[in-house]
């Protein structure tokens, strides 16, 4: 493989945030223009960028603020409206000693909040669709620890042999309430969802279980997680963020002293212009295609929602009830002259459903093709 080149410290300057001394409209520019940076940081190697300059303070407005500011940054820069749920997850991190992760009710959001290092992951692995974004504010430094170390998914594919590249691209791994792949998308922009301990508490909750080869797998891929390069290892000071493309870097944590006074602030959102492809690593059937497809509406990812709903009707092309529920898909987001090809294939398959009959009558309708309306309403498909 190709060598990837090595970038300097991926660093922004000082932003300029708006107080009481800098006139909103220049504060507002400002943060406009870094978050283009960082949204242009976020899109190359490493996939990661560090900012500095703001102030470490218990109101974390303008933290949020900016994480915002990148996602409209990206949705105007890709031409992608942002239809996505607008809600940035925030959580204050800090060590918790009573706090035990391998616990019998313990998540594995928790080993977050112990002084023990932290594996390299990403987060929300859990969920059908991961968060894109994911930043850290540093409040409260440790000086014995607490660094954040990171791999860039260009430096873990030159690592890995081609056989195993294969085995974690199947899409057998639990995570969470699904099975997926830890690597997925196009060859040229390869994208991973990993974080050991949720896979192995799946593992313990569920009925799945691996292969030998795709263990195999995930005991080569830990192993290669060990090796650490120094130069993706970094200690932040109060202020300093790091914002990170969750679904193109790992990241993780060295130790920290057992009574630890480090505060991160840490936010995740939804940034669908992040997130180009359509392969995203779930099993190539019906059930799969499905749950993918309400999840994805419910995020707005209508894009989304239309490829995995019409690739769950590609596979039961006889059952009118899943391609009835494409169709109402179809429907909701104005495809209507989609949604009447559908409907007919459902009329077809199923001359008395009512529902679809009643659909395929109101589009042509609507479309102003009467003669189709009355040849539906007499029972003439």
């Amino acid at each position: 493989m190709n060598q990837v080149k090595k970038s300097t410290s991926p660093t922004q300057p000082n932003p300029r945030v708006e107080s009481a001394t800098s006139p909103k409209t220049k504060s507002v520019a400002n943060i406009e223009d870094l978050a283009s940076s960082i949204y242009q940081a976020l899109i190359q190697y490493p996939y990661y960028t560090v900012v500095s300059g703001f102030p470490a303070l218990d109101d974390a407005n303008h933290f949020k603020s900016l994480a915002r500011a990148v996602r409209v940054v990206a949705s105007r820069t890709t031409g992608r409206p942002i239809l996505e749920d607008a809600h940035v997850s925030f959580t204050r991190v800090r060590v918790n000693t009573s706090v035990d992760p391998s616990g019998p009710n313990s998540d594995a959001t928790r080993y977050s909040r112990t002084y023990q290092s932290l594996a390299l992951h990403s987060d929300s692995s859990y969920l059908a669709l991961p968060h894109e974004l994911i930043a850290f504010q540093c409040i409260t430094s440790d000086p014995a620890g607490g660094d954040s170390v990171l791999m860039p998914i260009d430096d873990l594919l030159q690592k890995l042999d081609t056989a195993t590249l294969d085995r974690l691209r199947a899409p057998v791994y639990p995570f969470g309430k699904g099975v997926y792949s830890i690597l997925s998308g196009e060859p040229s922009d390869t994208r991973i969802r990993y974080y050991q301990a949720q896979l192995t508490q799946t593992q313990e909750r569920t009925a799945v279980t691996l292969s030998t080869e795709h263990q195999d797998a995930i005991s080569v891929l830990n192993t290669t997680l060990a090796e650490v390069d120094p130069a993706h290892q970094l200690r932040l000071t109060p202020g300093q963020i790091v914002f990170i493309n969750n679904q193109k870097v790992l990241h993780g944590r060295t130790a920290l002293s057992a009574d630890s006074p480090r505060l991160i602030y840490r936010v995740r959102l939804h940034v669908a212009s992040l997130s180009q492809t359509q392969q995203v690593g779930i099993p190539d059937t019906v059930k799969a295609h499905l749950a993918y497809a309400t999840e994805a509406e419910r995020l707005r990812r209508i894009d989304a929602a239309l490829y995995h709903s019409r690739r769950a009707s590609e596979l039961a092309p006889q059952d009118a009830t899943i391609l009835n529920a494409y169709g109402n898909r179809l429907l909701r987001f104005g495809q209507f002259n989609e949604a009447i090809d559908i409907f007919r294939q459902c009329v077809t398959l199923d001359p008395t459903s009512y529902d679809s009959g009643l659909a395929l009558s109101s589009l042509t309708h609507r479309l102003g093709r009467e003669h189709e309306a009355k040849d539906i309403l007499r029972g003439v498909v």
